[in-house]
């Protein structure tokens, strides 16, 4: 079974917590961007609502930042600074295709997939606010996109919601379709002292939802 990252606001910690026990992850379109639930519905099968890299005038920037028009997507890794954008932008957007051709192939392909979000967890930055307005996601969504997908690809498809909202938590986790298809955790790093040890026990909630699966 495959564990791919639907991003989130705060969703680097995804990638950084599935590497804690797959070290040879590959990377996917979401790993390390700023991300809300309609620009991964929207971009998911279709590639031209995607970043495009050859027209600047879609783009709010800021040094390296850079969100796409709708502000419900944004690049925070991948170009050093504004300055160096088109000198590095043929780069990105080989990388980007290459980890988008992954995730076709795996799509398509007879394996499992267990996908992972974070609910948008982090509060609205001002620095943002040309670029990147935070909304927090519908989950009820969430279950309707995963359906659809089961029903295009004729096999198991899972997602887990991982919260750091306990209000939230309390609200879906007995709402949830009774599909077995849609897992809600909630992730209380109130007592987690430093980044590493929060990445470890944000790995221990993803790694316990596999092993279930798996099981």
């Amino acid at each position: 079974m495959k564990i791919i990252s639907l991003g989130g606001v705060g969703g680097c910690i995804i990638t950084q917590a599935v590497q804690k026990f797959i070290f040879d992850q590959e990377r996917y379109p979401y790993d390390w961007l700023l991300a809300n639930q309609s620009f991964v519905i929207r971009t998911f099968h279709n590639n031209n609502t995607w970043f495009n890299f050859d027209n600047d005038t879609e783009y709010h920037h800021n040094n390296h930042e850079f969100s796409i028009k709708e502000r419900d997507g944004m690049i925070v890794h991948d170009f050093s600074s504004y300055e160096n954008y088109k000198n590095q932008r043929n780069t990105v957007k080989e990388t980007y295709k290459r980890r988008f051709d992954r995730l076709n192939q795996i799509v398509t392909s007879n394996e499992p997939i267990m996908f992972v979000r974070i609910t948008n967890n982090t509060p609205m930055n001002d620095n943002w606010i040309d670029r990147f307005v935070s909304v927090p996601d519908d989950i009820p969504k969430w279950f309707d996109f995963i359906q659809n997908l089961e029903q295009t690809y004729k096999k198991p498809i899972y997602l887990c919601i991982v919260t750091m909202n306990q209000t939230e938590y309390d609200e879906h986790k007995n709402k949830l379709p009774n599909t077995g298809r849609i897992h809600m955790r909630m992730f209380d790093n109130s007592h987690v002292n430093g980044n590493e040890e929060n990445i470890t026990e944000f790995s221990k909630i993803i790694h316990g939802v596999y092993q279930q699966l798996c099981n």
